[in-house]
């Protein structure tokens, strides 16, 4: 979606569902001079179309913000649920266009909703991997993350703030049992896989 939305909602180019859908439409007669037949459809079509729009309002205004704010080191859920509290989008939407109950379910998790909604917000595969393995570190030393990259930062350094935290990840992790690593490893490639099949 990075070529569907420059820097106002007037500019943002509809999805390629999306215009599918309207030359559909407009092949079948229900757009007439330029004016839209409500009559010819339905109730629960309108709904939906109602839907779609609101979601994809939320979904850029939610890569808006992860555009201005970058990365800050928390877990996905808590990122995600930050980036629609200052973007004032409602969580409920995003998590019913996901197909899940709440965001909690995607909290150090190798889920198709994850890698879908980063992809989808422009969040790199990198950070990605990073905020999950935040979540997943979480379960395991309760240090606040952005403390741990805080402390390990030095006066002049020119690291990011994503690179600092890799490092103090690896830290943590070193310490992990085979069983847990073994765990992590596995949803790191899951979500690899699961973030290169959503193509653009």
């Amino acid at each position: 979606m990075k070529n569907q939305e420059e820097n106002s909602v007037g500019q943002y180019n509809p999805a390629a569902w999306l215009n599918k859908l309207l030359n559909e439409l407009q092949e079948s007669f229900i757009f007439d001079k330029g004016e839209l037949d409500t009559q010819q459809m339905s109730g629960p079509f309108l709904a939906r179309c109602e839907s779609a729009a609101g979601t994809a309002l939320a979904v850029t205004k939610l890569r808006r913000e992860r555009q201005r704010i970058g990365f800050v080191p928390l877990s996905f859920t808590e990122y995600i649920e930050g980036l629609a509290r200052v973007a004032k989008v409602s969580v409920s939407r995003i998590s019913d266009w996901l197909g899940i109950v709440s965001f909690s379910e995607l909290n150090s998790s190798s889920s198709p909703s994850v890698a879908r909604l980063a992809k989808e917000i422009g969040m790199t595969l990198r950070e990605l991997l990073v905020h999950v393995r935040i979540g997943f570190a979480a379960e395991f030393d309760s240090s606040p993350m952005a403390l741990l990259v805080a402390r390990r930062r030095r006066h002049g350094d020119s690291r990011s703030e994503l690179d600092h935290c890799e490092d103090v990840l690896l830290d943590i992790e070193s310490s992990y049992a085979p069983e847990r690593k073994m765990k992590l490893d596995e949803i790191k490639s899951n979500l690899q896989s699961l973030y290169g099949e959503f193509n653009r």
